[in-house]
């Protein structure tokens, strides 16, 4: 019986300690953000090569290189 009592006091204290719900929907607006400021790199970055490729060799490797700087941005890798 005490261990039942601990286990629902350990569930309520996370639940309500913790923050629940609100939380979550923080660090997803966190993230969304970071997200958007990542693409803001990545198209910066992308306009700048193109601006300098002069080959069509030079333009895809500028689209490869976007392509990989927007699923690092997708994956949450890039910082």
């Amino acid at each position: 019986m005490r261990l039942s009592v601990i286990v629902a006091l350990m569930s309520v204290g996370l639940i309500a300690g913790c923050g629940g719900m609100e939380e979550d929907i923080q660090d997803v607006e966190v993230t969304g953000q970071d997200f958007t400021q990542c693409w803001n790199r990545c198209v910066a970055t992308h306009q700048s090569c193109l601006q300098t490729a002069t080959t069509p060799d030079a333009k895809a490797y500028c689209d490869k290189k976007f392509n990989f700087c927007v699923d690092r941005c997708e994956s949450g890798t890039a910082r």
